[in-house]
């Protein structure tokens, strides 16, 4: 969905045993604005880990795993 859009839905990951270790996600209601930027998106998420291949994993779990819910803003 292309900003500007309200968020119907979303839920942080909390099942990710190597998950993020910071999540920004947006409660429903939140418009996200045409502006962008890294703080004006649907959600963040921060990974760390001693290997690449472990984040590149996280993130790959992440991404299969979340679910961010929009609707057009008129």
């Amino acid at each position: 969905m292309p900003a500007p859009c309200r968020v119907i839905a979303a839920e942080p990951l909390t099942a990710l045993v190597d998950g993020p270790y910071a999540q920004v996600v947006p409660p429903a209601g939140y418009v996200v604005p045409r502006t962008g930027g890294y703080e004006h998106v649907g959600a963040r998420f921060r990974f760390r880990s001693l290997c690449t291949r472990e984040v590149e994993s996280a993130i790959a779990k992440a991404a299969a795993e979340f679910r961010l819910e929009c609707a057009a803003v008129s």
